[in-house]
């Protein structure tokens, strides 16, 4: 039960990450937030692809999936939602946030998946996921600080 609890964690993070992610290629307008999104698609679909073959093997697939596929939550859903009717600059700016909220909650989930040394599949994705957390962390503050410096790129 606890293995399933840290799957649909990342699961639904890594959902709600490609969510906004697919929405920052579309909305906005910096190049260097463009490239941070492309980067979390990538990142994150590898991490689905061995999350879903680590569940699928032992038979604990997560159940925890809404009427529409997803697994976003009220919460991340509230933040797409105010993202969509952003574009440009103003896009650029609001990602940043909601990004970081759920850095912040991988870096803490893959610390918990890590520790689940029992399960050899979970705590070397949980190492992964706690890893790239701490990556993506650096490159927001890094997005933020050029921003609020008034450094723009095209």
């Amino acid at each position: 039960m606890i293995e399933q609890n840290v799957s649909l964690a990342i699961l639904k993070s890594v959902d709600t990450e490609m969510e906004f992610s697919r929405l920052a290629l579309k909305r906005g307008s910096n190049a260097s937030t463009k490239n941070f999104a492309r980067q979390i698609l990538a990142d994150n679909r590898k991490i689905k692809e061995q999350l879903n073959l680590s569940t699928s093997s032992n038979g604990s697939m997560p159940a925890d999936v809404a009427p529409d596929g997803s697994r976003s939550t009220d919460r991340a859903r509230a933040a797409t939602e105010k993202l969509e009717l952003l574009a440009g600059p103003q896009f650029d700016r609001q990602y940043l946030a909601p990004m970081g909220t759920y850095v912040r909650e991988d870096q803490q989930t893959g610390h918990s998946a890590y520790a689940m040394m029992d399960l050899p599949h979970l705590s070397q994705l949980g190492l992964q996921v706690w890893t790239l957390a701490n990556d993506r962390s650096k490159q927001i503050a890094k997005l933020a600080g050029m921003r609020t410096s008034g450094i723009r790129q095209a």
